[in-house]
């Protein structure tokens, strides 16, 4: 399994989009393992905050 159909499955969808642009421009190769984890985080933060706001 990939980490696009698991983050799908996990319902981590700000995550998965991030993981994707990350994977189609190369940009992963730049960025530490902490770098990394912070854009992640940070995309399904914003992601989940979008979604309330329209609750």
């Amino acid at each position: 399994m990939n980490i696009e159909t698991q983050l799908r499955q996990l319902r981590l969808h700000g995550m998965g989009r991030s993981w994707q642009a990350l994977m189609e421009t190369r940009k992963h190769h730049e960025l530490s393992f902490t770098e990394g984890m912070e854009m992640l985080l940070q995309a399904e933060e914003d992601d989940r905050s979008w979604i309330l706001r329209f609750e």
